[in-house]
């Protein structure tokens, strides 16, 4: 049959003896998927492994019922079923849904299992169409891809390119039996409007519609595929760090090349890119004055970021960075320690501070307005603030500096990013100091 064949094409990608996790709501789509999936894996030649896990969102009523709905089919087709039962958070109904499920996906998956989603050709239609209309871009318009990674999950769509009617068919030919929920006809939600109000209207008008959108999705997901490669070569040639890109290096490249570089830097390990107004924010920051000290903050869907520049690069930080603090602690040896400076180890040193230090109470502090220390190996008192200067540190790593000293307040030390510095008047031989742990 057109399904099964459809699933068996999709599942060559595949090596023999997969096993497979089906996400079933008990609705149609996966209902039919369960049902010609088991009869694929039945097939001596296949090998494949098949359970089934069904999300309980608890958000209607009959929500328990159809969860044994699913148990129940499971079952009568000899397969192992887990049934998850999740909070949805307040906020976008459908959004907190996703996040509610997906999460619950990655807590039942298995290491060595692939999950499958029942999403078929109108549901891909759909979501370029609503993606479309919030203005994305290539990567949004590709939409769903048949087999791809996703937050740590590799899915399979093996419907994506069957029709609804299609699948509807195969269902009632096999007399399969399938819930409504009824949130699925809720004119709040809309995708469901999209579905019951706009669809009708454009298929009415252009029946090749859907397969239309859907051709798109496979062309916008070609194209994503091409500039990805040649985007992660720009990203490559303009990076000097993890989260730090060179402004010059990126000058020479077109405007097009460097909003995509931006927004996929920025984007960093985070599901979906910041919006056009950010990207832009951050491209007409690398023009700014040399003296100017702008910041762009993004705030993702699960964290905040600003965006800086210093010494003609840019820099990706966490909004809210480690500032120095007043502690007291004593030392000891091989001590390791996290500071608003970074991971640090005590060491013995052949010039550092005296053992007599050592165990006792000592204090952390922030630097001083006007302060000056005359550190080991520098010919005299600097004021700190040339010091940090002389050192090339960030305007946000200076205010993580921190001095040590005793209770008396005597100045022992200076600790910062680009390391740790006695005061030259305690140092001795064979004492001790402070390493950065990377």
């Amino acid at each position: 049959m057109l399904i099964e064949q459809a699933i068996k094409e999709t599942l060559k990608r595949f090596k023999p003896n997969q096993r497979f996790l089906l996400g079933c709501s008990g609705g149609l789509d996966s209902i039919a998927l369960l049902f010609a999936l088991k009869r694929i894996c039945a097939e001596a030649e296949s090998g494949f492994g098949l359970r089934v896990v069904h999300v309980d969102h608890d958000l209607q009523a009959p929500s328990s019922e159809w969860a044994r709905q699913v148990v129940t089919q499971a079952q009568a087709l000899n397969l192992d079923v887990v049934v998850k039962k999740v909070q949805v958070a307040s906020g976008n109904l459908e959004n907190e849904a996703r996040i509610a499920r997906y999460r619950a996906f990655k807590d039942v998956i298995d290491a060595d299992e692939v999950l499958v989603l029942a999403h078929h050709k109108q549901d891909q239609a759909e979501t370029v169409l609503m993606r479309l209309l919030s203005g994305s871009g290539v990567s949004g318009l590709a939409a769903m891809r048949e087999v791809n990674v996703q937050d740590g999950l590799t899915i399979v769509r093996p419907l994506l390119h069957v029709s609804r009617a299609d699948i509807q068919y195969y269902a009632e030919q096999h007399q399969l039996r399938w819930v409504d929920d009824p949130a699925n006809h809720d004119l709040s939600f809309d995708r469901v409007v999209l579905r019951e109000k706009v669809w009708p209207v454009l298929q009415a008008q252009w029946p090749g519609f859907e397969a239309a959108m859907t051709r798109t999705a496979r062309l916008m997901a070609d194209a994503e595929s091409m500039l990805t490669e040649q985007g992660l070569l720009d990203i490559a040639s303009v990076r000097r760090s993890q989260n730090t890109l060179d402004i010059a290096a990126i000058q020479t490249l077109s405007e097009a090349r460097t909003r995509w570089l931006l927004s996929r830097w920025m984007q960093g390990d985070e599901r979906y890119a910041p919006p056009l107004s950010r990207v832009e924010a951050v491209r007409q920051m690398m023009d700014a004055q040399m003296d100017a000290t702008p910041v762009v903050i993004w705030q993702s869907g699960t964290a905040s970021y600003q965006f800086r520049r210093y010494q003609g690069r840019l820099f990706r930080l966490p909004l809210d960075l480690p500032k120095a603090d007043i502690q007291e602690r004593s030392f000891v040896l091989e001590q390791q320690l996290d500071l608003a400076t970074g991971k640090w180890q005590v060491q013995s040193m052949p010039s550092g501070l005296s053992p007599t230090f050592l165990g006792q109470p000592l204090r952390l502090r922030p630097r001083r307005l006007g302060e000056s220390l005359h550190l080991s190996g520098r010919v005299g008192r600097w004021p700190l603030k040339k010091l940090l200067q002389s050192l090339d540190l960030s305007p946000w790593q200076r205010e993580q500096v921190q001095v040590l000293e005793t209770l008396d307040a005597e100045p022992l030390a200076l600790l910062s990013a680009a390391g740790f510095w006695p005061v030259a008047q305690v140092v001795e031989t064979s004492g001790w100091g402070m390493i950065q742990c990377h």
